[in-house]
């Protein structure tokens, strides 16, 4: 009997583990399946920690998330399957890498999200732009604002080169508000998902599609 197939997701950014881990569960239906937000996203002992502790056949990093897999890909399990949904190498328009946001909205709302830390309206905003069902039911299980912070934090100081991508299934959406398709300049082996936003559900379809693990 084939052993069951583990996968660690990681999370983008404000994104609850526990929706996230049920979006992907309900892809790949036969797998035990981990959903991780990083609350120090930076931190090389964290990231090695989680990956100990979840060592898995397949690594997905979603948005945030994949910056992360991208940054400490050298902690990964050579043998694990690793993948990309959104994926970035910079958020920042200004950096020429993919991401649509000028730095000047980042730091907005780092801004905001420092001196009034109760403000939920930039959060419930950065959800419906992302198209991320029920987002004011997302808010209540979303990670606590200095983790959020840190987050930010870690969006606007990190970047990585499109090669660091080799290896990685990678899945963009056509129309995600946040990542410009020529981001398959970078990423040359990028796929482009017909009709998806930046909402997760097509691009983990193509994946689990690809996988066939399920069948």
């Amino acid at each position: 009997m084939e052993k069951t197939k583990r996968i660690t997701a990681i999370c983008g950014w404000a994104v609850p583990s526990a929706w996230f881990e049920v979006i992907v569960q309900s892809f790949f239906p036969e797998c035990n399946v981990k959903a991780v937000y990083p609350n120090s996203p930076g931190n090389s002992k964290e990231a090695e920690q989680i990956l100990r502790e979840t060592e898995s056949d397949l690594y997905i990093g979603y948005s945030m998330g994949s910056l992360w897999l991208l940054h400490h890909r050298k902690l990964i399990p050579d043998k694990a399957i690793k993948a990309l949904i959104a994926p970035i190498l910079s958020f920042v328009k200004e950096d020429k890498r993919g991401g649509k946001t000028a730095s000047v909205q980042l730091l907005y709302l780092l801004k905001t999200l420092k001196r009034r830390p109760e403000e939920s309206k930039p959060i419930i905003s950065f959800f419906a732009q992302c198209n991320l069902s029920n987002g004011e039911n997302l808010l209540e299980n979303i990670p606590e604002n200095d983790i959020l912070i840190e987050g930010l934090e870690f969006l606007r100081d990190v970047k990585v080169e499109g090669n660091t991508s080799e290896g990685f299934l990678s899945y963009l959406g056509d129309k995600d508000p946040l990542i410009e398709t020529d981001l398959k300049n970078h990423i040359p082996h990028l796929e482009v998902v017909s009709g998806c936003d930046h909402a997760p559900d097509k691009m983990l379809k193509a994946l689990a599609e690809r996988l066939q693990w399920n069948q």
